[in-house]
């Protein structure tokens, strides 16, 4: 697989992937996701057989962005994915890359980031007295923002006044 034929199948998924400088940030593409993009990209990602290398968090303003890094055994192809944690929520991988469990766990630890669908977000690293303290979170003050990453954060915010009071469908 190439990186052309990878981002002609994104392409058909109505998703765009950019070209990035391997030598430079160690990755051949990126890809910014919504968080209800991601599961069906990653499904297709085990598809086309590649791995998942890590998954981390970076704290970012307006919001935590999550990293996922996926390669290849057979070809040197390397693709970030990345998805704005709104609202420290962002749906599970862990069912289709079963390894995503520990860093989801790891992340929920260190940023206090929960995924739904993820049935064991027990302390992977901190001990359940550590319960709401989230080392690796930045203050407001002391995070960068998005854009000046080069990646304008997408949002799955509901709109001012789209809020649903809880309980409402």
């Amino acid at each position: 697989m190439t990186f052309k034929e990878l981002a002609d199948q994104l392409s058909a998924l109505s998703l765009s992937i950019a070209a990035s400088d391997y030598a430079e940030n160690g990755a051949h593409g990126d890809l910014l996701l919504e968080k209800k993009e991601l599961r069906l990209v990653v499904q297709h990602m085990i598809e086309q057989e590649f791995y998942l290398v890590f998954a981390t968090a970076v704290s970012l303003k307006p919001a935590a962005c999550l990293v996922y890094q996926f390669a290849r055994h057979d070809v040197l192809l390397r693709v970030n994915i990345r998805v704005f944690a709104h609202g420290d929520e962002a749906p599970t991988i862990s069912d289709i890359f079963h390894a995503a469990m520990w860093y989801e766990r790891e992340i929920h630890d260190f940023f206090g980031i929960c995924f739904t669908g993820n049935e064991d977000m027990r302390p992977l690293i901190l001990s359940d007295m550590d319960a709401g303290f989230h080392p690796l979170v930045k203050a407001e003050n002391a995070c960068m923002a998005a854009e000046k990453l080069g990646f304008l954060p997408l949002t799955d915010e509901p709109e001012a006044g789209d809020e649903q009071a809880p309980g409402e469908s």
